[in-house]
């Protein structure tokens, strides 16, 4: 009887211990998925800024722009570049070193309609819950990622998607392109760091900012405080960082990424060909 009953509960024990083993495995399965389809509705990566891999990318790059007029001007070391511009990914020379810009081409046709855009914004924000994208409290709504246009969210602010397209300089096509509706909370803050290239500006068009606290930008050192309907742009190479202080209210800008506007037309086609997505 012993022997029998040694077996059984020998045979007990593995079948426990088989069954927790597909549970633990299932669960991880679900989280890899979970993790793997949020990253998807991004556009294959939730935070804009990592350009997928850095590394990667210079690599891919570098082959791209040997023997092209750009060999010499656009540049990979920034290791030893100043902490306070550091970008990431690459550096081209021959640009300003203005940390403020201003794009009144870009600007104009935004501030123009920024009650549409407030408005699409509003109806994603309340009924499209899935399709956004959370990088610890900082949330964001692609319509362009990394250059990739993010078909379903783009049908569901057409009007948004379709005036991003016709901006002047807009980055599309290009590995640092994006365009989103991003939300930043109340009592939270974007720690500073810097972008991945001085050949692209970023414009904030500010829908909503809070009437209370401390909402502002810092980019090289200098502080801005957005204006809801107006626009700011800026050269986020330098070392920059968002804070929002109030109480309660939320602060939404739709961000848009553009062309530096030094870089001479003769540049473009060259520099979207070594940026470009693929």
């Amino acid at each position: 009887m012993t022997f029998w009953r040694q077996t059984a509960t020998r045979e007990i024990t593995l079948s426990v211990t088989s069954l927790l083993l597909i549970i633990i495995t299932t669960v991880l399965w679900r989280l890899f998925r979970k993790e793997h389809d949020e990253s998807d509705k991004a556009g294959n990566c939730p935070n804009p800024e990592c350009i997928r891999c850095s590394e990667q990318l210079q690599t891919r790059l570098r082959n791209k722009v040997i023997g092209s007029h750009l060999d010499g001007r656009l540049t990979f070391n920034t290791e030893t570049m100043s902490s306070e511009r550091r970008p990431v990914v690459c550096y081209l020379s021959k640009l300003s070193d203005n940390k403020w810009l201003s794009v009144p081409s870009v600007e104009t046709i935004l501030c123009r309609n920024v009650r549409v855009v407030y408005k699409e914004f509003e109806t994603v924000h309340t009924n499209c819950q899935d399709n956004w994208v959370c990088d610890k409290l900082w949330r964001k709504f692609f319509l362009y990622n990394q250059g990739k246009k993010i078909e379903e969210n783009c049908k569901l602010a057409p009007r948004t998607a379709s005036l991003v397209e016709t901006l002047p300089g807009f980055l599309a096509g290009t590995v640092f392109g994006n365009a989103f509706f991003s939300v930043l909370p109340p009592g939270s803050e974007i720690t500073p760091h810097c972008g991945p290239t001085n050949t692209r500006t970023r414009c904030h068009l500010a829908l909503q900012v809070p009437k209370t606290g401390c909402c502002v930008m810092t980019v090289g050192g200098e502080e801005r405080a957005w204006k809801e309907g107006e626009c700011m742009v800026f050269d986020d190479s330098f070392l920059h960082s968002a804070r929002n202080l109030s109480d309660s209210e939320v602060r939404v800008v739709l961000i848009v990424d553009l062309w530096h506007p030094d870089i001479q037309q003769s540049d473009l086609p060259e520099l979207s060909r070594v940026l470009g997505v693929t």
